[in-house]
């Protein structure tokens, strides 16, 4: 079994985007809020809605997952945050409703909360002194990065998708509820 390289560039990327997944999936949600709007034939306040509840999750999960992850390990409660938060995306990709949509939302701002938490408990359990001090700077340098970057890149994406009319996720979402109400 090789050992991963802690004092690597890789090690620090990947806890830079542990780090920033939270302010991507919001800032992913933001530009395509008259999208889901429009999509799910919501009103404005429940569209809105979808970033309000993701931060309902996102802040209370750390009381319960930082315990967890020194109880159980950081690598656990990494996997199945990630696990949890993906199976979460996928289903908000393909909700039928705003409720349904809601429900994705707040469990996947929990699995946020939980895997942003777990960086800087990581380098606090590897690193000490000044290797930690520039391991938090790094990570705290990246995530700015990508924070900003985000924002300009998401609401471009999303002026091409409306562009576009969300064929693919309309298509997709179609027929999964075609074959689903089928097979029932």
């Amino acid at each position: 079994m090789t050992r991963f390289n802690i004092h690597g560039l890789g090690f620090t990327l990947f806890l830079a985007l542990l780090t920033a997944l939270p302010a991507l999936s919001i800032d992913m949600a933001l530009p395509s809020l008259a999208l889901i709007q429009a999509d799910l034939h919501a009103p404005q306040t429940e569209a809105a809605a979808v970033i309000a509840i993701f931060i309902a999750g996102f802040s209370s999960a750390p009381i319960v997952a930082g315990p967890l992850a020194d109880r159980f390990g950081r690598r656990a409660i990494m996997v199945i945050g990630l696990a949890l938060f993906s199976l979460c995306a996928a289903g908000a990709a393909l909700a039928p409703s705003i409720h349904v949509l809601l429900a994705f939302r707040l469990v996947q701002g929990a699995s946020a909360g939980a895997i942003g938490i777990l960086p800087r408990a990581i380098i606090r359990d590897l690193f000490e002194g000044r290797e930690a001090r520039v391991q938090l700077s790094a990570v705290s340098v990246m995530f700015g990065v990508a924070s900003r970057n985000s924002s300009r890149s998401m609401s471009t994406s999303a002026c091409f998708i409306s562009s576009m009319d969300c064929f693919l996720m309309k298509s997709a979402r179609r027929e999964y509820f075609q074959f689903s109400h089928i097979s029932a």
